[in-house]
């Protein structure tokens, strides 16, 4: 039986939903299960998933940089060639401007896995948001 595209999405935002709980609980940080939004307390780097129809928006550190996908709040990026990555001041970054600790704000479609495929990286500046 084949799953319509609404189902499938229904099944993502479920497990996104699951998996930010499971975050919340080993990294010690308080949920707001309402928002799907998790802070970490510190008020240095939002941490946070928002997942609506098919388009996520995932805020936090990198936890980890690959070939052209990063890892994000535990949650995989995939960034391609059409990326939009701007840092501090709207200036226009490359991926191996990246690195791991950043502070980043990503948009754009979950894939069939559930990744996101940026279509915008913000690098956010830790020092202005406190």
């Amino acid at each position: 039986m084949e799953m319509r595209s609404s189902d499938r999405m229904s099944v993502i935002k479920t497990l996104f939903i699951i998996l930010s709980s499971l975050v919340c609980l080993v990294a010690g940080v308080s949920c707001d299960s309402g928002s799907d939004s998790v802070s970490n307390g510190g008020g240095e780097c939002r941490q946070a998933k928002e997942i609506e129809d098919d388009r996520a928006r995932v805020e936090g550190y990198i936890e980890d940089v690959g070939s052209s996908r990063l890892i994000v709040f535990a949650t995989v990026v995939i960034v391609t060639p059409q990326t939009e990555i701007t840092g501090e001041h709207g200036a226009g970054l490359q991926f191996s401007d990246l690195l791991v600790g950043m502070c980043v704000d990503v948009r754009g479609p979950l894939n069939a896995e559930g990744e996101v495929v940026a279509e915008r990286i913000d690098v956010e500046d830790r020092e202005d948001s406190s």
